[in-house]
């Protein structure tokens, strides 16, 4: 993590909502936001891939399951240690 990103991810609070946007028939994986907006884009599609069914995830954990974070692409992109348990608060479909 650059250090800009490292004072960013100690200023996150440690219970977070994390996004991810994707189709409905992909897999959960690892990556997620802490930006609902860049889960909509995400879940429409990206880098040439368009998703019949896209579907935003929501998801709770804990700061300390996060493994890295970046915010270079404007993403405010998290990476989690493992793919979370989804208590599915807030998926819908786009």
């Amino acid at each position: 993590m650059t250090r800009k990103d490292l004072r960013k991810y100690h200023a996150l609070p440690d219970r977070l909502t994390v996004w991810r946007g994707q189709d409905l028939a992909g897999e959960i994986k690892f990556s997620w936001t802490l930006d609902v907006k860049v889960a909509e884009r995400f879940a429409k599609g990206h880098r040439g891939i368009n998703h019949p069914n896209p579907i935003i995830l929501a998801a709770r954990t804990l700061k300390r399951n996060v493994a890295f974070y970046q915010s270079e692409r404007k993403e405010a992109e998290v990476v989690l240690f493992q793919k979370p348990d989804i208590d599915v608060t807030a998926t819908r479909l786009l």
